[in-house]
């Protein structure tokens, strides 16, 4: 009986791609949300259940058109997050911010132009809503 499982996933037919390590829904560079080259305040929140998993990690894309100095702050945060900058293959760390608890995280680079990710990590099974702001 076909009943619209795929891989045992649920029966409603409604199944999410999730990361096979941490079972989140945005939790790859591949599927990172593209802010394109317009540096701006992102809002999210991180460690609540979406589609049934724990969002333990949302990523972030954004693109550099020239050389430039920037500054990265990770802000709002009611627990413990880290924010760690990759570069464009999304594995390579360039700069990691390890605040504890809920201060605010910082990072400030001069990087070449291209693309890189973000990543805001929650620590402890912590759950908070947060903004990065871009300067």
């Amino acid at each position: 009986m076909d009943d619209g499982d795929d891989d045992d996933m649920g029966d409603d037919g409604d199944e999410t791609e999730v990361d096979p390590i941490t079972g989140d829904p945005d939790g790859t560079p591949e599927d990172a949300i593209d802010l394109g080259s317009d540096l701006l305040t992102q809002s999210g929140k991180i460690g609540f259940t979406e589609n049934g998993v724990d969002d333990v990690n949302d990523y972030y894309k954004f693109t550099l058109d020239a050389d430039d100095d920037i500054r990265i702050i990770l802000s709002g945060l009611t627990q413990n997050a880290d924010l760690t900058l990759l570069g464009s293959d999304g594995e390579t760390e360039i700069f990691k911010s390890s605040n504890p608890g809920k201060n605010t995280e910082r990072i400030k680079a001069t990087l070449n132009a291209g693309d890189y990710y973000l990543q805001v990590e929650a620590i402890d099974d912590a759950q908070s809503n947060y903004t990065i702001n871009f300067f």
